[in-house]
């Protein structure tokens, strides 16, 4: 088959990295790429690798008539068999363009945020998705998506119930326990000795970066000190003021470690013990979950998305915003890392084990190829 994907973008991160994988791993169709956006990261690797890239550089505060006459030429010129949007504001430029141009194509939805809190995000956005919900009736064949809680939260909203659920799927290859780059790093950094949480995501109010600093600071009052927190991510670095402050206020300053976004991930996972995971709302299945646990380092992370059904065992799932569970895990595994070893190597070996048996790039794009078959 010949598949047209739209998406609103090919930055660092999760939905895009999903695609990057699926379509750089499957070999059995033909996939162009249509970038509402610019190339970014990804749309470069994807370049790379001989996939047509098409990149609109829609402006993000106005649609621009003409990228839909543009996007339009392409569909036709490809006449693929199945287009396939990810994300809301794709979901609802195609809807768009099935009804101005009467495309007769199947076309698939993805939809990727578990919930959407009204008082924490803005008005277009929300304006986009409840336009998608009269859509949804007419215009995708199925929607798809990577976590159930996702689709739970979307018919709660009055999505028609057409979701068919695929996990994200990882490559155990990429994503490794590394000794090598483990010791490396760590001496780099001056951290051999440390206890090391790590986090990896974006500055946003989403990531809930707050919570934490707030309990690690709880953690030093309960003597608790040989630790570092490692941060890597979208404008994690000294130039933000407003996160030094934040570091500042809680006192973890001299515990902090801020590395920016990295392009190698799988290199900066190696140099954690624990990996954090506190995003208050929008995740599903979080990536950064699996590729921590195949790289064989534990995750604890708040009761968001499908962190329940990726992670080894519940009691590593905490209740939003508890505090005093948290810190209480996270002086488990300090405590482990410094006395008996055993618990922490086996939540390793667990955690790795888990994902590779569950959430393959196979298992994943024979889930894309079976509903796009039918």
């Amino acid at each position: 088959m010949k598949i047209i994907h739209i998406i609103t973008g090919l930055n660092n991160a999760g939905a895009e990295g999903v695609l990057t994988r699926l379509i750089s791993n499957d070999k059995k169709n033909k996939h162009i790429i249509i970038s509402l956006k610019g190339l970014d990261f990804f749309g470069n690797i994807l370049l790379s690798k001989k996939i047509t890239v098409y990149s609109m550089n829609l402006n993000r505060n106005y649609l621009n008539i003409k990228i839909l006459f543009k996007i339009n030429k392409i569909i036709k010129k490809h006449n693929p068999s199945i287009i396939q949007s990810w994300m809301y504001h794709s979901d609802l430029i195609i809807s768009i363009l099935k009804i101005l141009f009467r495309i007769k194509i199947p076309i698939y939805w993805n939809v990727r945020n578990s919930n959407i809190p009204v008082k924490l995000s803005n008005f277009k956005i929300l304006l986009i998705i409840r336009i998608c919900v009269i859509f949804s009736y007419f215009v995708p064949t199925k929607i798809l998506s990577c976590a159930e809680s996702i689709r739970k939260e979307h018919l709660k909203i009055g999505y028609k119930d057409i979701f068919t659920i695929i996990p994200n799927g990882f490559d155990p290859n990429l994503y490794d326990h590394n000794e090598y780059y483990r010791h490396k790093l760590r001496k780099y950094l001056n951290i051999s000795n440390k206890f090391v949480i790590g986090i990896i995501g974006r500055w946003h109010p989403q990531k809930n970066h707050i919570f934490l600093f707030k309990l690690l600071n709880q953690l030093k009052k309960r003597k608790f000190n040989n630790w570092k927190l490692v941060l890597a991510g979208r404008n994690i670095n000294t130039k933000n003021i407003s996160l030094l402050n934040l570091i500042k206020k809680y006192q973890i300053l001299d515990n902090c470690i801020l590395l920016d976004e990295r392009k190698k991930l799988n290199k900066i996972y190696n140099i954690f013990d624990i990996t954090v995971c506190t995003s208050l709302y929008g995740e599903g299945f979080q990536n950064v979950i699996a590729e921590s646990m195949l790289s064989k380092v534990p995750v604890v992370s708040l009761d968001i998305g499908d962190a329940r059904y990726i992670l080894d065992k519940v009691e590593d799932v905490i209740p939003i915003n508890d505090e005093n569970k948290m810190i209480e895990l996270i002086a488990k595994y300090y405590n482990s890392f410094f006395g008996h070893k055993e618990f922490i190597n086996q939540k390793r070996h667990l955690s790795r084990n888990k994902i590779i048996s569950n959430f393959s790039i196979e298992n994943m794009i024979n889930g894309y190829e079976e509903v796009w078959s039918k």
